[in-house]
């Protein structure tokens, strides 16, 4: 399927498993590792891994952030650009919630309600 989008170098495609990574390489597909690739007890192996297979891109929960604030900043300090997804899921944590406490660890997020650039 990748395979027919016209727009095959804009696509980053989230994965869930390492040799889904390693497939997506190899069809020229940028990958975005998942957060049951990255939030596992061995996190320096996770951020080795990444770096080796030249993954740019991971994406988790924001209902992650709190507990893992240094394992999110090593991603940042290894140039993995992180995106959050959850937002608007629990009360108060909307759009402008995740813009004005997250956005110095995280470089996106999946909205919904794009007001906050207004």
């Amino acid at each position: 399927m990748a395979n027919a989008f016209d727009f095959k170098e804009r696509l980053i495609m989230e994965l869930f498993s390492w040799e889904a990574i390693d497939e997506a390489i190899k069809l020229g597909i940028t990958p975005m590792a998942s957060e049951n690739l990255l939030f596992v007890p061995d996190k320096k192996e996770v951020i080795k891994l990444l770096k080796e297979k030249n993954v740019k891109f991971a994406c988790f929960s924001v209902r992650l952030i709190e507990n893992n604030k240094n394992f999110i900043d090593e991603l940042r300090e290894n140039d993995i650009k992180c995106y959050v997804f959850h937002v608007n899921f629990d009360d108060g944590i909307d759009e402008n919630y995740v813009f004005n406490n997250y956005f110095t660890q995280i470089f996106g997020m999946y909205a919904d309600n794009l007001d906050l650039l207004q």
